[in-house]
């Protein structure tokens, strides 16, 4: 679900019927978005996802008040920085998932991924490495990263699963110079996965 602050879309799309929502670019005064998020069924699972510039018109509020199964904060290390008012990625991770969520997915570029989830009021961390790729870009990696992860979750997959798929679907794209996947890819991707 994506809500442009420039743009008022002509319909409100209808999010009921998904069990997982990724949620991003949400302006912080927004009734439509809100007409959205209302309607997000008890058992979903929301990804908010912290999307680099749109969050100067972001606001979380909204993703937190909903009572829904599970929320996942998804950034990358400087965002999640920025958000947790820290000033180091040991500082951010002493306070993740931060306040609200279950799940933190922190995405470290080459340095791959941390998945911070906490149950039962124990926290555990897991660090998933990068597939290690040549690129001239990394622009749409993030993304690319986020869709997979977000699809693999709709189908069932751990947390920890889903983000190893994100970085194998992003390694695939950045070998590419493309941000955006085919058939041929994902089966690159698998095959990174299953590596």
């Amino acid at each position: 679900m994506y809500r442009p602050a420039e743009a008022v879309p002509a319909e409100v799309p209808k999010v009921s019927a998904f069990n997982l929502v990724v949620a991003f670019g949400i302006p912080d005064f927004d009734p439509l978005a809100e007409g959205w998020l209302s309607e997000i069924d008890h058992q979903a699972t929301v990804i908010w996802d912290r999307q680099g510039w749109l969050s100067r018109a972001r606001d979380v509020r909204e993703v937190l008040r909903l009572d829904v199964s599970k929320r996942i904060y998804l950034a990358n290390e400087e965002e999640a920085i920025e958000d947790a008012n820290v000033s180091s990625l040991d500082a951010t991770l002493a306070i993740q998932p931060l306040s609200g969520f279950d799940v933190a997915v922190i995405k470290r570029g080459e340095a791959g991924v941390l998945v911070v989830e906490e149950s039962k009021e124990r926290v555990s961390i897991t660090s998933i490495p990068a597939f290690q790729v040549t690129t001239n870009s990394t622009v749409g990696s993030g993304d690319v990263f986020a869709g997979a992860f977000a699809a693999r979750m709709a189908l069932g997959d751990s947390t920890v699963t889903a983000a190893k798929w994100g970085c194998a679907a992003a390694a695939v794209s950045l070998r590419a110079g493309k941000n955006l996947l085919t058939a041929e890819a994902y089966g690159q991707a698998r095959d990174l996965f299953l590596g």
